[in-house]
């Protein structure tokens, strides 16, 4: 299935996936849907039938047979509408969950956890009780029709009745989306500073948490006033609303009191243009709470359709037998959405399997964006960053399918066991989980945990040491043995030995045959490098830790222009349109 960030409007074939997911569920369920709905509609009809009938039939022929065979037929007509009503809500039911299923676990796998709750909000419309108002709301017209057929004057007053309160539904989410947009943002920032003041995991000091309390309350008090307006106007709507109905319901009794004196409909007549009218309105009684949700469902769905192609099936990498991995970066630019200026531009250098390349450089010169490039989960503005050839991330935005290590500069421990942090939730055999840990000197300190490797960490598990969280999260880069490895100044809370431990992992590494690059500042990282890629101020060179000279220009010792030929040329800075892709 093709998946590509199209607008909604496009061809089927190549929406976004939670379109094409929507559509495949809609022509599944749809057409049964819109059959229970038309059954459930019609049945309905029953109790004005079985009102006219007893008061124009029954009351004038006393005939109780007739009384008992109508009670009995409109109680089998209403328990099949009941049935096909609970059939009907299965059905919804198990639509949301399919939809939900089928991308919930794809929007996980591309790192947008933030989109579950969009995802989890559709799910809610389309189970909860304004998709069954939805879909009754086509039927009305057939509870009006029939109000017509009882007389003109009913039905114009139901007809009326539907407009007048789907006018008070579009007043009512005119004046309450103003305050919605206000709380929103207001709660969300309130949020943040509550997390930070939350417990011994919180962000902040504990002497920080009076003061942040202080702040969330200036925070949030715009917040409490848009809800309590909010409140208000959404209470003064319903009450208008609700006296609308009460009113119509007044209005259909007093003009069929009218026509039944001026003998134009029978008492019959009368009881079942106020059922009819009571049928007919009830979706449009619901309109604001119908309203809200649509509105709510259409920004999510907007939102998720916006979302890049979830999941790509990756291209497949093969190497041949004795054949070693080679990294290839061509005047390779990054920039940032909206910068006028390039964190770098133009770099290129090679490196190829048993090397140990360093990248350095002062806070801000795009480390961090180049270890992201280069391990595929982003594409560069302009250039092509190969492995053996094929391009990392192609055009089509599909990744290279190679095993690579990656360390973020922040990592976390995910909530499960310390076993599976290290083996990625993969199954895996606990030899090479044992074998990870063993690398960065971690596997004596798992042991000592309280269930070694079955202890659960990460949010809601034990609290751990830095370092010790630090050496699990490293264990689960060098997990596997990868033939390419990044790591993002890896040595985070960790001590001298820690940091002894894990130049030895390398050596093993790199003497092994994987391609190793490690954001770093510290000399004693840098020192067994075989090459350091030094970027500052948008320029890029290539030091040969080999080279006398070379060394040099890491202890300041020379001026860079003493320094052999580089590898990456200087660049320019440059603005963002000249390094468009």
């Amino acid at each position: 299935m093709t998946r590509s960030p199209y607008p909604v409007s496009q061809d089927a074939s190549c929406a976004p996936a939670v379109v094409q997911a929507m559509r495949r569920h809609a022509r599944g369920v749809l057409p049964h849907l819109a059959a229970f709905s038309f059954a459930i509609n019609l049945l309905a009809l029953a109790l004005p039938l079985f009102v006219l009938q007893v008061f124009d039939r029954v009351l004038t022929s006393h005939s109780m047979a007739t009384l008992w065979a109508l009670a009995g037929g409109c109680l089998l007509a209403l328990s099949v509408m009941a049935a096909l009503d609970v059939v009907r809500g299965r059905v919804l039911a198990r639509a949301g969950q399919g939809l939900e299923r089928d991308l919930a676990p794809e929007i996980v796998a591309a790192g947008r956890a933030d989109a579950l709750s969009d995802l989890a909000r559709l799910r809610a419309f389309v189970v909860g009780p304004a998709m069954a108002a939805l879909l009754d709301l086509p039927w009305t017209p057939v509870f009006v029709a029939v109000a017509f057929v009882v007389h003109p004057m009913i039905g114009w007053i139901a007809l009326g009745g539907a407009a007048l309160l789907l006018t008070l539904a579009w007043a009512a989410e005119l004046h309450l989306r103003g305050p919605h947009l206000t709380a929103g943002p207001a709660e969300a920032e309130a949020a943040h500073l509550a997390a930070a003041a939350q417990g011994p995991r919180g962000t902040a000091p504990a002497r920080s948490a009076p003061a942040l309390a202080g702040k969330w309350r200036q925070v949030q008090e715009p917040a409490w006033r848009a809800r309590l307006l909010q409140a208000d106007r959404s209470g003064l709507y319903a009450a208008a609303a609700r006296f609308a109905r009460l009113s119509l319901q007044v209005g259909v009794i007093v003009a069929a009191a009218v026509l039944a004196t001026g003998g134009e409909i029978t008492a019959g007549g009368m009881i079942a243009a106020l059922v009819l009218l009571a049928r007919a309105l009830s979706p449009y009684e619901r309109a604001q709470d119908l309203w809200r949700g649509m509105t709510a469902a259409r920004v999510s769905l907007a939102r998720l359709a916006a979302l890049p192609a979830v999941i790509e099936a990756r291209r497949p990498f093969l190497l041949a037998p004795q054949e070693d991995v080679m990294l290839d970066l061509r005047n390779v630019a990054r920039a940032p959405a909206g910068a006028d200026e390039p964190l770098f531009a133009g770099v290129r250098f090679k490196a190829r399997a048993g090397d140990l390349i360093g990248v350095t450089g002062p806070s801000g010169a795009g480390k961090s964006a180049m270890l992201s490039l280069i391990s595929g989960r982003e594409t560069p503005d302009r250039g092509r960053i190969l492995l053996n050839g094929h391009e990392v991330r192609g055009p089509d935005g599909r990744v290279l399918d190679v095993p690579i290590g990656y360390l973020p500069q922040a990592p976390g421990l995910l909530p499960g066991t310390v076993a599976e942090n290290i083996a990625g939730f993969a199954d895996a055999d606990m030899a090479a989980v044992v074998a990870a840990a063993r690398l960065v000197d971690a596997d004596h300190d798992i042991r000592a945990l309280a269930h070694g490797y079955d202890t659960r960490v990460g949010p809601g598990g034990q609290d751990l040491p830095a370092g010790l969280a630090q050496r699990i999260a490293l264990a689960r880069a060098l997990f596997g043995r990868p033939r390419v490895l990044l790591l993002d100044e890896p040595y985070t809370h960790l001590d001298n030995a820690g940091v002894g431990a894990l130049i030895a992992g390398l050596d093993e590494l790199r003497h092994e045959g994987s391609l190793v690059i490690v954001v770093s500042q510290r000399p004693s990282v840098l020192a067994h490098c075989t090459r350091v890629l030094l970027m500052d101020g948008g320029r890029a060179r290539m030091i040969d830790r080999r080279r006398k000279a070379d060394l040099r220009v890491l202890t300041n010792e020379s001026p860079a222009a003493e320094t052999a030929p580089a590898v990456v040329a200087p660049i320019a800075r440059r603005s963002r349109k000249n390094v468009g892709a």
